[in-house]
């Protein structure tokens, strides 16, 4: 009879070969649904994620660990409990590396990839930050930020946070993994048809009350929701910011779904004979 010490080192071993990622991908069942929100940060990520969980009424995980400062990178392990039920896995600000596009081909990911209006987008984390939520793993501010004048948080934020946002968009711009693209913007203005073209694009059926009763769920809980207005951007931030913005996006020129998604616009300024990036 085999000893007990030989018996847990034989399951450990077992164990560790299923957490190796192409193991585990193999035990992934081939009937099972797997959605994945991916987004830059406010974009609406929280509450489109509120809305997903409630209607798709799956289990649902977080593919990152931990989280504060840390680069919320995928963690294979958070798989183990769902290689054979549907499973979605809530919304998080990942960037696209080949590690990230190889697990959403081996275990056969839909990934739905959520954006806005790089300047609203600065101008909403500004806000949010203002507020005291300090810790994120975008830049690195702590409360001395609290007491800078809302100018100055956001020339903060313009300088130390639209490179990882830009980063982040041509990460998956850049690639040939497939995904869903959601605007903040199409959101706001058309709800349900957003839900609906997510689920069919996912290949998930839904009634229409049940996309509804999910949609109205979110309006009985928090969803970080600042103010949940588009173009405040545009008018918020200084003539001096907007030009520091597009300073750094003309080095990611050629990545052209910066424009095919409405992130940034390009257009001639007459004035100055020049092609300059100018925001919607």
């Amino acid at each position: 009879m085999p000893h007990q010490s030989h018996i847990i080192k034989v399951f450990i071993n077992k164990i560790a070969e299923m957490l190796i990622p192409n193991q585990m991908s193999e035990l992934v069942s081939p009937d099972r649904k797997h959605l994945w929100l991916v987004a830059a940060p406010k974009t609406g990520s929280t509450w489109l994620n509120a809305i997903l969980i409630k209607v798709l009424d799956w289990p649902y995980n977080a593919l990152t660990l931990g989280g504060e400062r840390r680069e919320q990178e995928i963690f294979f392990n958070a798989m183990v409990p769902y290689l054979t039920n549907n499973l979605f896995s809530q919304h998080q600000h990942c960037r696209l590396s080949q590690v990230t596009a190889d697990f959403i081909t081996k275990f056969r990911v839909k990934v739905i990839l959520q954006g806005r209006n790089l300047l609203d987008s600065l101008v909403s984390f500004r806000d949010y930050t203002a507020k005291g939520n300090l810790i994120n793993p975008f830049n690195y501010i702590t409360e001395p930020f609290l007491e800078l004048s809302p100018e100055r948080q956001l020339d903060l934020v313009i300088d130390t946070v639209t490179p990882w946002y830009l980063n982040f968009y041509a990460s998956w711009f850049d690639n040939t993994v497939d995904y869903y693209w959601v605007s903040y913007e199409a959101l706001l203005a058309d709800t349900f048809t957003t839900v609906e073209n997510i689920l069919a694009y996912s290949g998930i059926e839904r009634s229409k009350q049940q996309i509804q009763n999910a949609i109205d769920y979110t309006t009985t809980i928090y969803t970080r929701f600042n103010v949940g207005k588009t173009g405040r951007g545009e008018s918020v931030l200084t003539a001096s910011q907007k030009e520091r913005v597009y300073n750094l996006v003309k080095y990611y020129e050629p990545y052209p779904g910066l424009y095919e998604k409405n992130i940034v616009k390009k257009q001639k300024a007459v004035n100055e004979g020049l092609q300059k990036l100018l925001f919607e």
